[in-house]
């Protein structure tokens, strides 16, 4: 049986000693990471999707990942109970709303606010009303009429690929014309150009004082 030597063991509490600083810098590195807020996904895009679209600020919201919020989805327990729900029953002693569950509360409150806030503004107004007469493009909305050229409007588009490189009149079409408008939704209208190119519009972006004649704010 081979002896253990004292300077094999010298050598072997060294090794040891090493892995051990090496263990523990990983752990202190690891908690000096999670110990600051982290974004995996960017900042977000609630402002730059708000002046895409046109929709107000109010209608989106922001939620840190929360394990806890993940874990309702998960279970299939609501986040919400409605007035008479038994909390203590449905979700049992371990379930106490977290700090983190009650923010996520209060942002899909704010949302759902935002939401009726939106529809109610929609009401006795209707849409605007978009037509091409072969030269101009006609808005007429609220009593109001307004014209614009196809140049005017094609250069307010915020499709992706303008926003990256915005376009300059000298670079479109000379014969530009829209060639289909499509609603979308109730807020915004799709124009296909002549030359194959697609926009989507906010009714924000090109109808004079929008929102201030729809009763929005």
């Amino acid at each position: 049986m081979k002896k253990t030597t004292t300077k094999e063991k010298k050598t072997t509490q060294s090794r040891q000693k090493k892995k051990k600083k090496k263990k523990q810098r990983i752990v202190d590195e690891l908690a000096a990471f999670l110990s600051k807020p982290r974004r995996p996904f960017g900042d977000g895009h609630k402002r730059q999707l708000a002046e895409m679209w046109g929709l107000g600020g109010d209608t989106f919201v922001e939620l840190d990942l929360s394990p806890d919020v993940a874990k309702r989805g998960d279970d299939g327990t609501p986040l919400f109970f409605t007035e008479g729900d038994d909390d203590d029953v449905t979700r049992g002693e371990s379930q106490k709303t977290t700090a983190a569950e009650a923010e996520a509360m209060a942002k899909f409150t704010q949302l759902a606010a935002a939401v009726w806030a939106e529809l109610a503004s929609q009401e006795g107004q209707g849409q605007p009303a978009v037509a091409f007469d072969g030269s101009t493009i006609r808005i007429d909305y609220a009593g109001e009429s307004t014209a614009l050229t196809p140049a005017d409007l094609r250069l307010k588009c915020r499709c992706a690929a303008c926003v990256a490189a915005p376009p300059v009149a000298a670079a479109l079409p000379p014969n530009l014309k829209p060639i289909t408008f499509t609603k979308t939704g109730n807020y915004a209208v799709a124009v296909l150009w002549s030359d194959g190119h697609q926009s989507l519009f906010p009714f924000k972006a090109f109808v004079p004082e929008y929102l201030q004649r729809r009763g929005g704010n």
